[in-house]
């Protein structure tokens, strides 16, 4: 028999709560522009996960990327975990310094779905979606968002921490080695020049491969383009410099080596859906309340 959870997608952008086996329906799904982050804490089950199946006990992450297909197709009848489901477009709201953006850009890179933990590791997670539940009940903090999503910066570093603790950072095959350390050097040279170099074949220069090759490692690891990388940390930061009142949209746009404020306005406004002021607006309004 398949299994699925019912998924009700959260208005806020992220919601958590405890998973039994009672909960599960039939026939498996995946979903764009969400992720899933599944914390086994007993029972055991069987996940398929892009055609390859992956047994899971306690002390079990599991994870879900946008674009993976994944199907739980058995869970014992003890079996609990706790959800985090998370869209794309509130993460890409994470305020997050250049530093710690790229540790959150490699747990959302996907490099592994299914992450066995030791006690220890365990315990720090289940506390960190515990905070990050706390948090979401507080509905009437009048910083709701903001500590909402400081939570769960905690909770997806966490994650790399244990990357890191584990020496999960290589891969065992040489092209997925290859590909891996490609995909790394990426994105630290992105985050020395997004401010400056929107180009592609910028990066693949700085790397010492051509913008093709480039390209077909990040869209094979990721499922996105380097271009989808360059503009998503371009938009996060136009976001952020909008919310500094003293400066003018002009200035910003020469921060962000824009041709002139108009290239800039079409920009943020294709990502956002509205144009730089009206987002200013909207961000002082909700800081005023």
């Amino acid at each position: 028999m398949k299994y699925n959870t019912i998924i009700n997608f959260p208005e806020k952008g992220i919601e958590s709560f405890s998973l039994s086996a009672n909960e599960l329906q039939t026939v498996g799904k995946s979903y764009s522009k969400v992720f899933f982050y599944m914390l086994v804490e007993s029972g055991t089950a069987l996940f398929a996960i892009n055609e390859n199946k992956y047994s899971v006990t306690p002390t079990t992450l599991v994870i879900f990327a946008p674009e993976y297909s994944g199907q739980l197709l058995y869970a014992s009848s003890d079996f609990r975990s706790e959800m985090l489901i998370v869209t794309k477009s509130f993460l890409d709201t994470l305020p997050a310094s250049d530093s710690m953006y790229k540790h959150i850009a490699k747990v959302m890179l996907q490099q592994r779905q299914v992450n066995p933990l030791n006690k220890s590791q365990q315990l720090v997670l289940s506390e960190s979606i515990r905070q990050i539940q706390k948090k979401l009940r507080l509905l009437q903090h009048h910083l709701y968002r903001e500590i909402v999503q400081n939570s769960l910066v905690a909770f997806l570093l966490e994650i790399s921490n244990i990357w890191i603790e584990n020496h999960w950072d290589l891969w065992e095959e040489y092209h997925q080695v290859r590909y891996e350390y490609v995909l790394k050097r990426f994105i630290e040279v992105l985050m020395q020049n997004y401010r400056k170099e929107h180009l592609v074949p910028f990066y693949a220069g700085q790397l010492n491969i051509t913008p093709q090759y480039l390209s077909l490692i990040v869209k094979s690891l990721t499922g996105r383009t380097p271009s989808q990388f360059i503009f998503e940390r371009l938009y996060c930061e136009a976001r952020t410099l909008l919310c500094h009142p003293n400066l003018s949209i002009k200035e910003i746009s020469e921060l962000l080596q824009f041709s002139d404020q108009s290239a800039f306005g079409k920009f943020f406004k294709k990502h956002a859906g509205l144009s730089p002021v009206e987002f200013r607006k909207k961000m002082t309004h909700r800081n005023s309340l």
